[in-house]
């Protein structure tokens, strides 16, 4: 599948210019009666599967989008890196964390953002979905040159179910827009952090089947832990 990267940045830019102070800007969930629900249920999860990793020296969020995620990792890191390709979502990242001083942004592709420093924690959210087979590749020679042996990374992202499910500009009508995603399977996911020494620590669906929010059949929101080896 051909990913178009000028549109998938238009379709951020657009989002943006919506109401930059809700969250669900970044996580898709325009049914107001669910948004609640999502954002306290994924909070949950995400805390659940990364409590352990406390007390680290860096962190790197990878699509870091209006910065949600950063508000849920405060504290448990001395330094953040977050990137994104979108400026228009950076800006409001910059003004939801004005008040934090550990925190550096930078407007990069992800798979094209490069680093001398070395990341104890990489989280990727919402991200690989958006990304050619060339990309995730780039994306994955670049993340083994600035992670090391005991390095972890959290994946939360759309995720095929059975098999790889494809969305090529087609009109969503709660989002309002055209919109193109590839979901890979959960295989597939393992395989390719493993191509560069990640091993699978755990992973799992983000809502429990019968969830009001799994709302396709072809898709599941998932999460998975990796920790990198020797």
């Amino acid at each position: 599948m051909t990913i178009n990267s000028s549109k998938i940045l238009d379709f951020w830019k657009r989002r943006a210019q919506q109401d930059a102070s809700s969250v669900n800007i970044g996580n898709l969930e325009d049914n107001k009666s669910l948004q609640d629900l999502k954002v306290a249920e994924e909070v949950a999860q995400i805390t659940k599967l990364t409590s352990h990793l406390n007390r680290m020296s860096s962190m790197l969020d990878l699509g870091t989008g209006t910065g949600f995620w950063l508000h849920h990792f405060e504290g448990r890191f001395k330094k953040v890196t977050a990137v994104d390709f979108c400026d228009d979502m950076l800006n409001i990242a910059r003004q939801n964390t004005a008040a934090k001083t550990d925190i550096e942004f930078i407007c990069s592709p992800a798979q094209s953002f490069k680093s001398d420093k070395k990341f104890d924690f990489v989280f990727i959210s919402g991200l690989l979905i958006y990304l050619s087979d060339d990309d995730v590749q780039e994306l994955l020679q670049n993340i083994d040159s600035y992670t090391t042996a005991g390095s972890y990374l959290a994946l939360r992202d759309g995720t095929g179910v059975p098999k790889q499910h494809e969305i090529v500009d087609q009109w969503s009508e709660s989002l309002k827009a055209n919109y193109s995603a590839l979901y890979r399977t959960r295989d597939r996911y393992i395989e390719i952090f493993n191509s560069i020494g990640f091993d699978l620590v755990e992973d799992q669906n983000m809502f429990p089947e019968g969830h009001p929010l799994n709302k396709f059949s072809e898709t599941r929101l998932r999460i998975y832990l990796f920790k990198k080896g020797k």
